[in-house]
């Protein structure tokens, strides 16, 4: 008699480690989450600037709070989005749901930054739209000025001498000092944009950060089914 050993030289998993389809029903549960729990924090940030407005008349500046609030949301969007995910797979991960919640957590985000990249392209041409047409109507208006202004002069020779103020002509030491503080100011709004930039990318990549940590706790929880799931009995046919 002789023995076969038919075991693979090298290991494979009998099934897929990740579930695209839980993947998936994970990111929508993820951004539908998000997007109702956001609605409801612009809901209490109307609300308390209303109130503020009501007892000082002025509005406070409530961005610290809406922040917050909205990282939380996002919090707990990513770690549902994640647990439906590893919940709903067939199989596990091999990494306790991790796998599971990474992908969720991916996928919601380059869906959220499409979104947010297609509304701001919208934005941006709407502006340069409405831009070009003030420049057009500004430069129409400033046409009729002259062609006014020729008609009257040819109307009435000698006026416009009559009615121009003398202008003095700008010593160098006056342009020196006007290109000087345009200099300036052109330095001081660079530096206040590129700061703006630097806190909102930080602050964007530490919400990235702790939704990552949020999606992966709960493909960790979604992946630890029941005991009367896992250790159910199993059948056996025997075959003669």
């Amino acid at each position: 008699m002789t023995t076969v050993d038919t075991t693979p030289a090298y290991r494979s998993y009998a099934h897929p480690l990740i579930s695209w389809g839980s993947v998936i029903l994970g990111a929508v549960a993820a951004i539908a989450i998000g997007v109702l729990l956001n609605l409801l924090v612009a809901v209490f940030d109307a609300a308390a600037t209303m109130h503020q407005i009501a007892k000082t008349g002025q509005a406070g500046d409530n961005a610290m709070l809406l922040g917050v609030f909205g990282g939380i949301a996002n919090l707990i969007a990513l770690f549902t989005g994640g647990f439906v995910a590893a919940r709903s797979a067939n199989h596990p991960d091999h990494h306790d749901g991790m796998l599971h919640g990474l992908a969720v957590w991916a996928l919601s985000f380059v869906v959220a930054f499409a979104i947010l990249g297609a509304g701001a392209s919208k934005t941006v041409s709407a502006a340069m739209g409405e831009a070009a047409g003030g420049s057009a109507e500004s430069a129409a208006q400033m046409a009729e000025g002259a062609v006014a202004g020729q008609n009257a002069v040819a109307g009435q020779p000698g006026a416009a001498d009559a009615t121009a103020p003398t202008l003095a002509e700008p010593t160098a030491a006056q342009q020196h000092a006007a290109e000087a503080d345009a200099q300036s100011d052109a330095q001081a709004e660079a530096h206040d944009i590129a700061k703006g930039t630097a806190e909102t990318a930080f602050w964007a990549f530490a919400a990235m950060l702790i939704g990552l940590g949020a999606a992966l706790f709960g493909g960790v929880q979604g992946s630890r089914h029941p005991h009367h799931f896992t250790d159910r009995p199993r059948r056996v046919i025997v075959v003669s």
